[in-house]
């Protein structure tokens, strides 16, 4: 989380300039901008974070992050999360093929919706490239 830069910046640079940060310490999957229908992808790489977020008139106070697992993190609520989710879970199950199971016989979706539950405003999922249609199928159904 450190080495991701500051937001004062055009959202296609920050993307570039975390992508070559990310490559640095050997994540190799890129960011992306991505939009459904594709076509406002050039409007979204020049907005600035304040515009994208509607921020422009606000003081952004800059405050610490918590890191910590999804335990960790029960009962609390955050402004924002960034839930990054391996290929498999600790048990070897693939996240993406857990995603049709009951979540009353699941542990690992129930791990899920509490994560997914602590936001106020903004929820990532990171999950590998190779899942990401089977997570877009749960959550745009």
């Amino acid at each position: 989380m450190c080495k991701i830069p500051e937001t004062n910046c055009k959202l296609g640079n920050w993307v570039e300039i975390t992508n070559t940060l990310l490559k640095d310490i050997e994540i190799l999957n890129p960011l992306e901008i991505e939009i459904k229908g594709g076509i406002y992808k050039k409007i979204y790489n020049n907005l600035s974070f304040d515009e994208l977020f509607k921020t422009e008139s606000k003081q952004v106070k800059k405050e610490e992050y918590i890191l910590g697992t999804i335990h960790s993190v029960k009962g609390e609520t955050f402004e924002a999360v960034l839930l990054i989710l391996k290929e498999r879970t600790a048990n070897n199950r693939k996240y993406v093929n857990l995603l049709s199971e009951d979540i009353s016989n699941c542990e690992e979706l129930r791990n899920i919706y509490v994560a997914i539950t602590r936001p106020k405003k903004i929820l990532v999922i990171a999950v590998p490239k190779k899942d990401k249609v089977g997570w877009e199928n749960k959550f745009y159904k």
